[in-house]
Formats: C-alpha cells, structure tokens, sequence
C-alpha cells in the first residue's frame, strides 16, 4: 500500500492507495476539494465536521443520481450500468478511507 497525502479545505490528509493509484486520488481529492469550496462559497465558514458531512453528502446525492440514471436509461451496452456501478463503489470506498482518518 501506498500513501498520498491530499488537501481538503486547506488541510492536509493522508489517504492509504493500491500503487499505481496515486494521481487517481489526487484527482478525486481535487475534485472533492472543489465541492468543499462550493460550498464555503455558498454557506459560509463552518466547522470542519459539518464541511465534511454537507460535502459528502452532496456527492453521494450525485452518486445516487447516476445510479438512478443509469438504471432508467436504456443503454445498448449492457456492461455499462455494472462499470458505473463499479464506479460509485470505488467512490464510496474512498470515502469510507477518508472518514476513518
């Protein structure tokens, strides 16, 4: 395993990765990082905590949403609904790593 350290609202974490793995959570903490500054833009300063859940809350509703949306549409490819479903677990797994820490 390796480690990565990622910046969220201006703090640092580190966030346990398969090798190989690293720029993968770069990215998905950039763009976690960027909701974070969605959302101190629109509410204002909060606590760390309170940041934290509202953020993953609204990516898990993005989550959710795509699910939803790949479940209703009529896609050709039948392997797509299982790679997006893959996707939000991978997704969730990160999460779930990022809470622990």
């Amino acid at each position: 395993m390796k480690t990565v350290e990622i910046i969220l609202n201006g703090r640092p974490y580190k966030v346990a990765c398969e090798a190989g793995q690293e720029s993968r959570i770069q990215q998905l903490a950039e763009l976690v990082d960027s909701k974070l500054q969605s959302l101190v833009s629109a509410v204002g300063s909060i606590s760390e905590p309170q940041l934290m859940v509202m953020g993953s809350l609204l990516l898990a509703d993005e989550v959710l949403d795509l699910r939803e949306s790949t479940t209703k549409a009529k896609i050709e490819d039948p392997n797509f609904a299982h790679q997006m479903n893959e996707l939000a677990e991978r997704i969730e797994s990160i999460a779930g790593r990022l809470e622990r820490l």
